[in-house]
């Protein structure tokens, strides 16, 4: 069974490899932020993470 960071981002459909790299790297004391929006406005979130200095950014499609 999968609890905190990982596991959480495994029900929202993140694959569970990528899911325990997050924890790891928040474990390590990187910084996550989650952000859920509607799959016509991911391109320009993620330009405006990239913009604001964010880095790994990534998108994946959610369960729900």
């Amino acid at each position: 069974v999968m609890g905190g960071i990982a596991g959480g981002l495994i029900d929202w459909g993140i694959p569970e490899e990528v899911s325990r790299r997050y924890e790891n790297s928040v474990r390590q004391g990187g910084i996550l932020a989650v952000i859920r929006t509607s799959d016509s406005s991911v391109n320009r979130a993620a330009s405006i993470l990239r913009q604001n200095g964010a880095k790994d950014v990534e998108s994946h499609a959610s369960n729900s």
